[in-house]
């Protein structure tokens, strides 16, 4: 995807526990399967190698994540077809002394981490602490050529809580948090940065099924974001930075706890255009019905936002008129054009179920939203003492809230379930069996 002068990519290189396909059991890899740092195992989409215990896949980075993601699939799938090992699920576990006999157990990576709440390398984490603990990262690659007028740190506590906070609830890896987890971690590369706070909870097979995978799409959508704000209102943007208590951020994300001071300023940065989005050597030019597809997606209940940006036939940017229906539906526009953010994979372009549970997802995502800041306003009038405000009255919103965070996950549930069983390859690229480590 191009971003004004910018162009952004998005890699990762998410590490799996190895396990034995006979007993179920979770292995070291050590000296099992190959490839070793700047050396891995090439196969058609990607690599992999061993990584202390661990097995670290690399996918071949994309200009969308939908193409990262692909490539993490077929790359799990031919090793395992290579292999014959299974993939676990799990971000931790606890191998016995005799698993961590060898050398290369104890092999711990020397690149420094930075912190960007100090803005400083971190001390390297002690392998004596750590103990027999060991950990799979689910680190992001992101790519800006060129980078953009902001500092990587600031950059990062941005993607910390406009992008990961909204997902902690997914990750809680309560061991990995304490030495590789924390918030603000990352590696300042010459083609951008290496996020590595999150664990592999979005790359997993269990992960995938549960529809984490959006969690790089949420990600990459904030990327999008901050790159077209420091090109067009940079003064802007500081000032929502400096409107934030950071600290208070990095203490919530070090309890494993999703971020909820900062409604309005989430708010204000989700209206920051995900920028003009030019053409690459990825986005070719497609031969859409969009007529046809279009009057599904916004005649036939389409759930989409005021302001929300399209892309029509003729190449022109179309923004979603605020008078929206009551029940979140687009009124229908005559020659309505697709939705277009460059993150629908090409399978489902023409795809009217896929739109369909898409849009019900955000139209359950809006209306949970809506139903947890009602509640904390009450809640704030009510521990203020003001007249009205009430115990039974709190309940039942916080009631509202959790009925409608129920709807949203079903919601999520059915568009991932979907969305694995169409998407090509995805479905393959793990085994359902290793659920049982």
């Amino acid at each position: 995807m191009t971003v004004k002068n910018s162009v952004i990519t998005v890699g990762s290189d998410p590490e799996f526990f190895l396990v034995d396909s006979t007993s179920k059991k979770i292995i070291p890899s050590c000296g099992l399967v190959g490839g070793n740092k700047g050396d891995p195992v090439r196969l058609t989409c990607g690599g992999f190698l061993e990584d202390n215990v661990t097995v670290e896949f690399n996918p071949d980075h994309g200009h969308r994540h939908t193409t990262m993601l692909d490539n993490l699939g077929r790359t799990t799938k031919q090793f395992q077809e290579k292999t014959g090992y299974l993939l676990s699920s799990k971000s931790e576990y606890l191998f016995s002394d005799e698993d961590l006999a060898s050398d290369k157990a104890r092999e711990f990576g020397c690149d420094p981490d930075w912190d960007a709440y100090n803005m400083a390398p971190r001390e390297r984490i002690d392998p004596a602490v750590v103990g027999n603990w060991r950990f799979c990262g689910g680190h992001i690659h992101i790519g800006v050529d060129p980078w953009p007028d902001i500092p990587h740190s600031i950059f990062v506590q941005f993607l910390d809580l406009f992008s990961y906070s909204q997902w902690i609830q997914y990750d809680p890896q309560p061991q990995r948090r304490k030495y590789y987890g924390l918030p603000g971690l990352y590696r300042p590369k010459n083609y951008g940065v290496e996020y590595r706070t999150p664990s592999n909870f979005w790359a997993t097979f269990d992960g995938q099924k549960r529809g984490y995978r959006m969690f790089v799409q949420q990600l990459m959508h904030t990327v999008q974001r901050l790159v077209y704000a420091v090109h067009n209102d940079k003064n802007a943007l500081t000032r929502l930075y400096r409107s934030i208590d950071w600290r208070d951020v990095r203490q919530t994300l070090s309890r494993g706890e999703q971020v909820f001071n900062y409604d309005d300023q989430l708010q204000e940065f989700n209206r920051i255009p995900m920028a003009e989005l030019g053409r690459d050597a990825e986005a070719e030019p497609r031969q859409i019905d969009f007529n046809d597809l279009a009057q599904n997606v916004l005649n036939n209940a389409a759930r989409v936002r005021p302001g929300y940006q399209f892309v029509d036939a003729n190449g022109r940017v179309v923004v979603v008129p605020a008078n929206v229906n009551e029940d979140g539906a687009a009124p229908f526009i005559e020659d309505a054009p697709l939705p277009h953010d460059n993150d629908v994979p090409e399978q489902f372009l023409n795809d009217r179920e896929w739109f369909r549970r898409r849009d019900a997802y955000r139209l359950a995502e809006e209306r949970m939203n809506e139903a947890q800041r009602a509640a904390r306003t009450y809640l704030t009038h009510f521990r203020e003492g003001e007249p009205g405000f009430n115990v039974e009255g709190l309940r039942a919103l916080n009631d509202e809230h959790e009925r409608l965070r129920a709807h949203w996950t079903a919601a999520m549930d059915s568009w991932a379930d979907y969305e694995a069983e169409h998407m090509l390859d995805l479905d393959e690229g793990y085994d359902a069996e290793e659920d049982v480590v």
